[in-house]
């Protein structure tokens, strides 16, 4: 079992196609990822849910407010977790 809650991002950043956001619990915890633009604006909450102690993945299809596709922007990807707050950066090439 992980000793802390840690995110990170599956493969490589710049990302391309869907972005693959690894998680580890210590503890089994309510998760809600969120893929947020440089501006702070939400553009996707990824998941919402329980999840048990362990590690996991979950898949951000790499748009912004629905079908279109996020080239050549940073964002962020927030992890919040039972009270924990975590940040990764994303990048998607143009």
């Amino acid at each position: 079992m992980p000793g802390e809650i840690a995110p990170a991002l599956a493969g490589a950043n710049p990302v391309v196609g869907d972005a693959r956001l690894r998680f580890a619990l210590p503890v089994a915890a309510r998760v809600a990822p969120s893929i947020f633009h440089v501006s702070r604006r939400r553009v996707a909450q990824v998941a919402n849910g329980e999840y048990p102690a362990g590690h996991h993945a979950v898949a951000w299809g790499a748009t912004a407010g629905g079908a279109r596709p996020a080239r050549g922007v940073r964002f962020f990807a927030r992890l919040l977790a039972d009270g924990h707050q975590c940040h990764q950066r994303v990048v998607l090439p143009r």
